[in-house]
């Protein structure tokens, strides 16, 4: 009977089967089961996940459920390498009135997430607004400003056909910007942004409505002078770019949260003349042309805190108390 009681206690710490009311967190991004039906709330809007769906690989979303046992972590961790503003809960919920379908694609028999039908999808869908009571030190929000009838050039160095068109009609749907959309002359590991004519928060707001990860900046003028802003997407992928974070406790709970940058963790007393142990909140250090992978870092951190470091390369170093 002991031994019962241990392995479903257990299984309880290992997955973390309590869900929470949807009525807690009715306004927060969340994932949710209605009798064999799977649905995301994301910014104000209900998903359908159909049920075969391959989430990861090896793993449909009835997987993540056994029972009234749900695998929590791993099913956010899966789903929020698709959702830019991140699903924080799993709740219990009831069916909603209206739905949007998942874009899916079939191949070899099995059904996966369409990632560029999707992010075309959440791109027309509005960012999420910090909540005005929450205690963690958040990201101010940008001025309001307007990109209608901005100027975007949106090349396309990820190999993906059709990737800068389906970019552009979502970005001009939500923000009546004017794009055009070409190859670029090569396919680039990283995506390039170059700011010609914008308001750095212009641009921080579509920049929130990207799901790219490793964003250089390029001086104005190198390219397509006469556009406002030039998007250069790349692969994201094989980078080598480091995400290295410094902290004085034995491990930190953000690495969870960055894990789709893959980050490394040092525990340290000291960064330079920083005492990690007396740090509040925490600090991004960056290189200048890295700011907008670090501006998207404080996103996902719900933190304002970027500190220019120009001796990194290829680098950003994130500094943390725990």
């Amino acid at each position: 009977m002991k031994k019962i009681i241990l392995i479903l206690v257990s299984l309880f710490m290992i997955f973390g089967c309590i869900e929470y009311e949807s009525k807690d967190v009715a306004d927060r991004n969340r994932v949710f089961k209605s009798d064999n039906n799977f649905y995301v709330y994301y910014n104000g809007k209900f998903i359908e996940i159909p049920k075969g769906t391959y989430i990861a690989n090896d793993k449909k979303i009835e997987n993540y459920y056994i029972k009234k046992i749900v695998n929590k972590s791993e099913l956010l961790n899966d789903l929020n390498k698709y959702f830019p503003d991140k699903i924080e809960y799993v709740t219990k919920g009831e069916k909603p009135k209206e739905s949007i379908k998942l874009p899916v694609i079939t191949s070899n028999g099995k059904t996966y997430i369409d990632s560029v039908k999707l992010e075309k999808l959440l791109v027309e869908l509005p960012t999420r607004v910090a909540a005005q009571n929450d205690k963690e030190n958040i990201v101010a929000e940008d001025k309001p400003v307007s990109l209608e009838g901005k100027t975007i050039e949106i090349l396309n160095a990820n190999g993906v056909d059709g990737f800068a068109s389906s970019l552009g009609d979502a970005l001009k749907a939500k923000f009546k910007i004017v794009y055009n959309a070409e190859n670029y002359t090569q396919e680039e590991n990283y995506s390039y942004i170059i700011n010609n004519k914008l308001d750095e928060n212009a641009v921080n707001e579509l920049l929130s409505s990207l799901s790219l990860k490793y964003i250089k900046k390029m001086k104005p003028g190198q390219i397509k002078p006469d556009a406002d802003l030039v998007i250069i997407t790349g692969k994201d992928v094989d980078t080598g770019f480091k995400t290295e974070i410094m902290s004085a406790a034995e491990n930190s709970a953000i690495t969870e949260k960055l894990k789709a940058y893959t980050p490394v963790f040092t525990k340290a007393d000291k960064y330079k003349d920083i005492d990690l142990k007396k740090l509040s909140g925490i600090q991004i250090n960056y290189n200048p042309e890295d700011y907008y992978t670090a501006y998207k870092l404080g996103k996902l951190l719900n933190t304002t805190n970027l500190v220019e470091d120009p001796s990194l390369k290829d680098s950003i170093i994130i500094l943390t108390k725990d």
